[in-house]
């Protein structure tokens, strides 16, 4: 039961709880917004609260966080109405799902929309990018361990050979970087703190041009800073996403959220001079994109 239409639609409220000074929380509430405001079969109307003034006794059919500090206030409140949250890596998003004074209080109804692609995705890049390159490197620390699994999984579907390194501590990286990608034909970054942070970022970048390794980012951002091509997805498409999550709540009873999943919208970006300086020869992004596209896994 999705709800009525026509003049006598009850009006729902979702509740966006964002920092105000980040750009891609105005860029993702204004997509929301758009989402919302497009919607002709039910009336939705979008809040809009900073984190400090965020307040848990309200009551709004559905709560969106943007980012990690909206998210731990929201989540310390633990408000009546459910929550998605937004914004987040995998591996953020399960610990604070994974509460355990939360658990004890009610039953968990939240979810969440993943800011990472999901593994498969990638590897569908790299096929279709890159099929010659079959040997793929990742270096895992404390918070993506548990990938493992999942990523032996997703390279032996599409006949890839994979090497995975671990580091506990940030001294060990180097060590393991230039064994690695000795045996390696191509590096793929996972979203561990631990390991991309701020300037191992940019000497990473180095590290591996000079062994003339291509690298699969994760944003953008990578691919400005030396890699050679990323999937990703824009707070604009998150915003969209979480709009027809929103749209398809109910009108009456209680609101059951989709588990917690990838971004269904992405973007891709690849490095010219990266590719024609490791003499890679690639398909446009436009036409990377619409091959990835037609591929399109959960």
């Amino acid at each position: 039961m999705f709800g009525a239409t026509g003049p006598a639609a009850a009006t729902q409220t979702v509740l966006a709880v964002i920092n105000k000074q980040e750009a891609t929380h105005t860029q993702f509430v204004q997509s929301l917004q758009n989402a919302l405001a497009g919607r002709r079969d039910k009336k939705i109307e979008l809040k809009i609260q900073s984190i400090e003034g965020f307040d848990s006794a309200r009551a709004p059919a559905l709560i969106v966080t943007a980012g990690i500090e909206a998210a731990r206030r929201v989540a310390s409140a633990n408000p009546p109405a459910p929550v998605l949250y937004t914004l987040l890596s995998r591996t953020v998003t399960a610990q604070i799902l994974g509460n355990p004074e939360r658990v004890k209080s009610r039953e968990i109804r939240d979810s969440a929309i993943y800011s990472d692609q999901p593994l498969s995705r990638q590897m569908d890049l790299l096929r279709i990018a890159m099929p010659e390159r079959t040997r793929i490197g990742a270096i895992l620390g404390p918070a993506t361990h548990s990938l493992a699994k999942e990523l032996r999984t997703a390279t032996r579907e599409r006949s890839l050979k994979l090497k995975i390194a671990t580091v506990n501590k940030r001294e060990e990286l180097l060590t393991v970087l230039d064994n690695i990608l000795d045996a390696c034909d191509v590096l793929l970054t996972v979203p561990d703190p631990l390991i991309y942070h701020g300037e191992i970022i940019h000497h990473l970048m180095l590290t591996t041009y000079r062994h003339r390794i291509p690298v699969i980012g994760l944003s953008k951002a990578y691919v400005d800073t030396g890699a050679l091509l990323a999937v990703y997805s824009t707070p604009e498409q998150i915003g969209r996403q979480v709009g027809e999550i929103a749209a398809a709540l109910p009108t009456q009873g209680e609101a059951r959220l989709p588990p917690p999943q990838y971004p269904r919208y992405f973007a891709l970006s690849v490095n010219s001079r990266v590719a024609a300086s490791l003499n890679i020869t690639l398909d446009s992004e436009n036409v990377l994109l619409g091959k990835l596209e037609s591929m399109r896994r959960p």
